[in-house]
């Protein structure tokens, strides 16, 4: 019995799940702490949190991979690139109360992961669908270069502005061996 068969209820409750918590940007909002986000977002609860949160995402990603709601991951990135753009730190969620703190530095692997997700190479595509796909769709197939160089350098200007600059944040140590 494969996974799909034995596991078929969780697997729904899971699918239908994520339509709890992808959320629409907000236009305008009552709460003025909320920093308002120009794409598709998704909270880690559906009843908690309307917020998105740095950490929190690096798993949720792992999740959403090789799912139908997939394509919130690039909105995300996007998300955490404006946020960055706007304030020079991705703050641990989109409010004004964090704004001088921020997460470990996952949005690196946040990049990776869309690109893995979307340019096979996570190995989903094989044989017939993958010179399909280079034939009609090249691109999907091979990816948003512009994209990905874009949003590896901001990653790269992120983790070297607060994570190794003692003058930014605090993250950075000093005279090490």
């Amino acid at each position: 019995m494969n996974y799909q068969t034995k596991y078929k209820d969780c697997l729904i409750y899971i699918d239908s799940y994520w339509n709890k918590i992808i959320h629409k940007p907000a236009r305008q909002k009552v709460n003025h702490n909320f920093i308002t986000i120009p794409y598709n977002f998704i909270t880690p609860n559906d009843k908690k949190f309307s917020y998105i949160f740095y950490w929190d995402s690096f798993f949720i990603f792992r999740g959403l991979m090789g799912t139908k709601k997939k394509w919130i991951m690039k909105d995300m990135v996007e998300n955490f690139a404006h946020l960055y753009n706007s304030y020079h730190i991705i703050p641990n969620f989109n409010s004004h109360a964090p704004i001088g703190r921020s997460q470990p530095p996952f949005l690196i692997s946040m990049v990776l992961d869309v690109y893995k997700t979307f340019n096979n190479g996570n190995g989903s595509l094989k044989g017939v669908s993958l010179i399909k796909n280079f034939l009609f769709s090249p691109r999907a197939t091979f990816g948003y270069i512009n994209w990905i160089r874009e949003k590896i350098s901001l990653a790269k200007i992120e983790y070297n502005h607060v994570w190794n600059n003692d003058d930014v944040y605090n993250h950075y140590i000093k005279n090490l061996p």
